[in-house]
């Protein structure tokens, strides 16, 4: 019988365990991924295509969710996720520009049937957002993840902030942060 050699600690049932976000190893860490999301943001699997309209909503998604939480099929659902919001966003714009009721061929007036095509994206987005659990703060979030999300967060602005106040002779102006 072999054993794995680790220094990562683990749960009863296997999985890592989650270090809390106010260490100092911790934070040494998060800014390691916030200057690792910097030079090299998370990208759809290679399987898997980004629509160029889909761009912002994938931006977006994938900061609701601290990077080491990203695995590839999340990263997949991802993807359907900002295509999904991508075509409620063009199909809102069709409905914006129509009427709501509008007539058959025979003349009868009916509902819009670009309105039904934006409920049911609508019912897609939300079922994607659960799966990722990223509907909100309470849904499915244990009580480390939040912390970790928002100490991520900062870690990134701050990394922002350093760079933005890097000026052309090389010289940081620590006097901005």
């Amino acid at each position: 019988m072999s054993t794995l050699l680790t220094t990562e600690k683990r749960t009863r049932s296997g999985r890592p365990k989650r270090t809390p976000s106010n260490t100092v190893a911790n934070r040494a860490k998060l800014m390691t991924h916030a200057a690792d999301v910097i030079a090299t943001p998370l990208r759809p699997p290679a399987h898997v295509a980004l629509r160029p309209q889909d761009e912002p909503f994938w931006d977006d998604i994938i900061r609701a969710r601290a990077r080491e939480e990203w695995g590839k099929i999340e990263l997949t659902w991802a993807v359907q996720l900002a295509r999904v919001m991508a075509d409620i966003e063009a199909r809102q714009r069709d409905v914006d520009s129509q009427p709501s009721v509008v007539e058959t061929g025979k003349g009868t007036p009916i509902a819009n049937p670009i309105a039904n095509t934006l409920n049911t994206l609508v019912a897609r987005q939300f079922t994607l957002a659960r799966a990722l659990k990223i509907v909100g703060g309470v849904v499915g979030d244990t009580i480390m993840q939040l912390p970790q999300r928002k100490a991520e967060r900062e870690a990134e602005n701050t990394l922002k902030r350093i760079q933005a106040n890097y000026d052309s002779d090389g010289e940081e102006s620590l006097l901005m942060l």
